[in-house]
């Protein structure tokens, strides 16, 4: 974390705005971070206003993996029109200092866009550049490949992708490289979404050591309107702590990814309401592909034992997509 104390010793107030850059010892960035106060700023604003003699705490926090070396900070603070402060630092880290996570952990390659969504037509070609660099402080062999692993699925991409240029290449420390995807869509293709990954395998580039991988999601959507087709395959509940935990599995039997939320309007047998459940996705991805399944779940904090019914709404970015209703039984 770069934590720096700014004073306003002035009478007048000023518009702050604040980053840092950290260098290795070859003058190579590591990292640029924009400095906040956690006070003080807006939530679309990187700049703080700074009222008379006021002190203010500006932090931001490095996220790039850094090795022992010998590294120079700069903090860079701007103020009025054309005002500028300009503080430096050297800084020695050394082996032992933190306990670094391992390069399987983190990986050894960084990749921009971690992912690409892409909106195409019959016919098109579109490329697009993933950005790599090495964040080891030693070199690594580059294996990039499409990921073939999903076999026979009918909205897969795999076959579309092309890459450019090198497939496995030396990737020098700390130094950045890039590969060129060309998605190529056939000549005859049905609207919907269309899912693939490519994958960037490390090495040691010595012994041929597995290092880690890195996994870019891509997808392609055609065409502009879409039918939405999601069918409730089954509802079921958890005791836990706080109370039941109510897991919903969806199926996507349309051709077109969707991001689903759930609402669950729960009632005894007698219609007596109880309450009123959200449910989303598990886990980071929010998407649930063409023809495959995913759950999402919510908690209840009120149900005991016995049978209810639930009506459950699927929405879709204020779009209702489906409504049914469904017994269910909690058991003691």
């Amino acid at each position: 974390m770069v934590n720096a104390v700014l004073k306003n010793p002035s009478q007048v107030d000023y518009l702050v705005g604040a980053t840092a850059t950290l260098r290795d010892q070859d003058r190579r960035l590591v990292e640029q971070v924009t400095l906040k106060s956690p006070e003080g700023n807006k939530p679309k604003s990187n700049k703080t206003r700074m009222y008379p003699e006021s002190k203010v705490k500006y932090l931001g926090r490095l996220t790039k993996r850094i090795t022992p070396g010998n590294y120079k900070l700069r903090v860079f603070f701007k103020y009025a029109d054309n005002g500028q402060i300009i503080k430096s630092r050297d800084i020695e880290i050394k082996k032992g200092d933190f306990a670094l996570p391992s390069p399987e952990e983190l990986g050894a390659l960084t990749v921009q866009p971690e992912k690409l969504d892409l909106n195409l037509a019959a016919k098109a070609h579109k490329s697009k550049v993933l950005r790599l660099n090495n964040q080891l402080s030693s070199a690594v062999k580059v294996v990039a490949q499409v990921d073939r692993s999903r076999k026979n699925y009918p909205h897969s991409l795999a076959n579309w992708l092309k890459l450019r240029g090198e497939q496995e290449f030396k990737l020098r420390a700390n130094k950045r490289g890039q590969i060129i995807l060309t998605t190529v869509v056939p000549d005859e293709v049905k609207a919907g979404s269309y899912h693939g990954k490519v994958s960037l395998k490390a090495f040691n580039p010595q012994t041929e050591e597995f290092i880690s991988k890195s996994e870019v999601p891509i997808t392609a959507v055609i065409g502009e309107e879409h039918d939405y087709q999601l069918e409730v395959k089954s509802l079921y509940t958890k005791p836990v702590e706080e109370g039941h935990l109510l897991s919903l599995d969806l199926l996507n039997a349309g051709a077109v990814f969707a991001t689903p939320k759930a609402e669950l309007v729960i009632e005894t047998d007698e219609g007596k309401f109880i309450e009123r459940v959200k449910a989303t996705t598990v886990g980071d991805n929010s998407r649930i592909l063409p023809e495959t399944s995913e759950r999402l779940q919510g908690l209840a904090k009120k149900l005991t034992a016995g049978n209810y019914t639930a009506e459950i709404t699927i929405n879709q970015a204020g779009q209702e997509l489906k409504k049914e209703k469904i017994e269910f039984e909690v058991e003691e």
